[in-house]
């Protein structure tokens, strides 16, 4: 019998993904010959390794040939005894191309008691960064008044965006504020507004509103 078990069943781009592929005698009698064999997943950039086999692994030996987008996980075993069991992990790392769904199927053969198959499937979920920035007042603003900008970075893809990072210069001459009502993230440093954050999770977003009093040195467009 041959079972085979995503890690997690859906992930985000940027995180691992891997499968438990187990073999199991669970007749009365010594299996012979027995044959794992598992074309992995090539998706855009998928390249798999494999950790050691664990169990009852005497006899037993794995290895992953073929190059990224066609590999192939093979194990051999001369004889599994009655009861005996083996399982074996396997890896890789993902990106944004590598989004949807990746499905992988394994198969067991021996020379005596027949062939067994199991499949198993991870979802990767891709983010969709964007950003949008709006004057709080378009029209004309005279000197004294005050001039802003929000500035908003959303999320509204399905899954979740690491290591967010926006930077945006801002004009110069102009002393910049940001609103204390800014969401979590974004700071002004030496005249850039920045926004970092190591996670912007799906259908979330982070607006940051700045300010700055003007003068008669400011007149003209603000962009």
């Amino acid at each position: 019998v041959i079972t085979k078990t995503a890690d997690d069943s859906v992930v985000n781009a940027g995180d691992p993904i891997g499968f438990w592929i187990e073999v199991t005698n669970t007749g009365d009698g010594s299996a012979y010959d027995v044959e794992v064999s598992d074309a992995l997943p090539g998706g855009a950039d998928l390249d798999w390794t494999a950790g050691a086999p664990e169990g009852d692994t005497d006899g037993v030996s794995c290895e992953i040939t073929g190059d990224p987008g066609s590999e192939e996980l093979t194990c051999t075993d001369d004889l599994m005894a009655s009861g005996e069991s083996f399982r074996i992990h396997i890896t890789s790392a993902t990106t944004a191309e590598d989004c949807g769904l990746v499905n992988n199927e394994a198969f067991v053969t021996t020379s005596n008691d027949g062939s067994d198959d199991d499949s198993s499937s991870i979802t990767i979920l891709c983010a969709e960064i964007g950003l949008a920035k709006s004057a709080d007042d378009t029209d004309v603003v005279v000197e004294l008044e005050k001039v802003g900008f929000s500035v908003t970075v959303s999320n509204t893809g399905d899954g979740d965006a690491y290591d967010v990072h926006v930077s945006d210069p801002l004009p110069a001459g102009f002393n910049w504020v940001l609103d204390p009502a800014s969401d979590a993230g974004w700071s002004i440093v030496a005249g850039v507004l920045v926004y970092d954050a190591d996670v912007l999770a799906a259908d979330d977003s982070a607006t940051a509103h700045i300010t700055s009093v003007t003068d008669r040195a400011d007149c003209g467009p603000v962009h």
